[in-house]
């Protein structure tokens, strides 16, 4: 099976990648960074997930 990566990008772009996951991934990955390298709220790596979760989403949302 061949793929052409100009349908694979147009079926994502119709699917709401663009406009959904990697604006979340990329706010998620920035935030979760942000917090495990300041340690603002300590050690704890579950938190720090939920929180990066919590501000992705939110971000997302608003827009």
């Amino acid at each position: 099976m061949v793929f052409d990566i100009g349908t694979v990008i147009a079926q994502w772009q119709t699917a709401g990648i663009y406009d959904f996951l990697l604006p979340f991934l990329l706010i998620f990955a920035i935030v979760l960074g942000i917090l495990r390298s300041t340690s603002i709220i300590g050690g704890n790596r579950g938190l720090h997930i939920i929180i990066a979760l919590v501000i992705g989403l939110m971000a997302v949302s608003y827009n």
